[in-house]
């Protein structure tokens, strides 16, 4: 709710790459929330998931389109 929340508020404002990011943010909220209220558990998969999830947000974030330097 708080990821979707954020997300309609500034989305007219945000780049689709960072909309995305915003996007993704929520099952790591649900999740968080989840194991916070007692309904799951850390396990591998949960843990996995979650460095997916992060390694996404990190690529998409760190790994635009560059610039190319003119190789002399």
């Amino acid at each position: 709710m708080i990821a979707v929340s954020v997300l309609n508020r500034w989305q007219k404002e945000l780049a689709p790459s960072r909309a995305a990011i915003v996007y993704t943010a929520e099952p790591v909220f649900a999740a968080t929330i989840s194991i916070i209220a007692g309904r799951d558990h850390v396990n591998g998969w949960l843990i996995f998931g979650a460095g997916m999830i992060l390694l996404a947000n990190l690529s998409a974030e760190f790994l635009r389109k560059r610039p190319r330097i003119a190789m002399p």
